[in-house]
């Protein structure tokens, strides 16, 4: 066995297994790529030696990308600054601002979130990433950190529930809330190009998983991607669902109150050759 001490990548010679710390982690603690991820996250705190005591929270300054001084928005707060308004209309625009869970939006003091919601993603009351979705018209749209609590977009997936039948793939965080509003279990990975790590995490969930990317031509890409790397970690058969035909996104579909949890149930299937054969005639004609 060979172990990189730089990249924490290894490599099992006897067994073809290979992975980074945090698969080895997991294995030898009979953990899930998830909980592993989150607990050596705590470890890792815990070792910090810092002048002032802090609790592991969204107000607190516990990284190097600094979020400042956050304001949540809240269906039961009134919005008092401009941006304040402005971040509460959006979200209510997109009906994902609701008393339904327990989802929490910030803005943050920090100069370069300004004019952005932070969209946090929280584990246990913990939040280990962010993303902050403009409010105008700033580029990009989306400002993921650089890193977070040492981990890069390409590491995290939303929040789920890893015990669930089943887990839902989208593109977005907001897609995912969506979805989750509607009882359906989702995550998202923050884009369509899905990586190893994150679906290393998704390894360890015994449940279907179902891809769910936009139906446009990035997406139908970002399912090719994702099914290589699958089977290039041996897990189990891949099922597919569309976006609900004449919206572009989950969230869109959702805005306009269709039935979610019944679109998943009835419209997915295994993403093998049956299907491809049919989404090529389909695009065909």
């Amino acid at each position: 066995m060979s172990i990189n001490l730089d990249t924490g990548l290894w490599q099992d010679f006897k067994s073809g297994e290979k992975g980074n710390f945090i698969t080895l982690y997991a294995y030898v603690e009979n953990l899930t790529y998830q909980k592993a991820q989150v607990k050596l996250l705590i470890k890792s705190f815990d070792a910090i030696k810092l002048e002032e005591d802090y609790t592991l929270s969204a107000n607190k300054e516990i990284n190097n990308e600094n979020l400042g001084e956050l304001t949540m928005i809240s269906i039961d707060n009134e919005p008092k600054t401009e941006l304040e308004k402005r971040a509460w209309n959006y979200l209510v625009s997109r009906a994902i601002l609701t008393d339904i869970n327990s989802k929490k939006y910030f803005i943050s003091s920090n100069p370069r979130f300004a004019g952005r919601v932070i969209i946090p993603f929280e584990k246990d009351g913990f939040m280990y990433y962010f993303q902050a979705r403009t409010l105008t018209d700033q580029k990009p749209k989306y400002l993921n950190p650089t890193y977070y609590n040492n981990l890069k977009v390409s590491d995290v997936l939303y929040p789920f529930d890893e015990d669930a039948e089943y887990v839902v793939i989208c593109e977005g965080p907001i897609d995912a809330i969506s979805l989750q509003i509607q009882g359906v279990n989702a995550t998202s990975t923050q884009g369509c190009s899905v990586s190893y790590n994150q679906l290393e995490t998704l390894r360890d969930f015994k449940g279907r998983v179902i891809l769910a990317y936009d139906n446009d031509a990035a997406g139908l890409h970002g399912q090719e991607r994702f099914d290589t790397i699958r089977k290039n970690l041996r897990m189990p058969d891949l099922w597919i669902c569309p976006v609900p035909k004449g919206h572009k996104d989950w969230n869109s579909a959702h805005c306009k109150f269709v039935d979610l949890h019944d679109w998943v149930e009835k419209n997915s299937t295994k993403f093998d050759y049956f299907h491809k054969i049919q989404e090529m005639i389909k695009y065909i004609g």
